[in-house]
């Protein structure tokens, strides 16, 4: 299961359609997916679900984050991965 969740965490993160969330995601995928658990890619494939423009909108703080999303993991992208912190 985990296998198919990077597969599949690394295919979203690709290319989202917004340069910044490309650099942003992008960055985290390749220096992190291989040291997240399983509840952690989980939550990653869910953040990668959002649309982009709610995404960056999330980053630049100009949305709250939705509950549903784990605040901890997308704290910890935003915090080492977000070019403007």
């Amino acid at each position: 299961m985990t296998d198919i969740l990077k597969k599949e965490i690394q295919f979203r993160g690709q290319r989202r359609g917004i340069k910044e969330l490309d650099m942003i995601m992008g960055r985290f995928i390749e220096n992190e997916l291989n040291h997240l658990n399983e509840d952690e890619l989980t939550a990653l494939r869910n953040i990668l679900l959002e649309s982009d423009l709610d995404l960056l909108a999330y980053f630049q703080n100009e949305k709250p984050l939705p509950p549903h999303l784990n605040a901890d993991l997308f704290i910890k992208i935003k915090k080492n991965y977000h070019p403007s912190i």
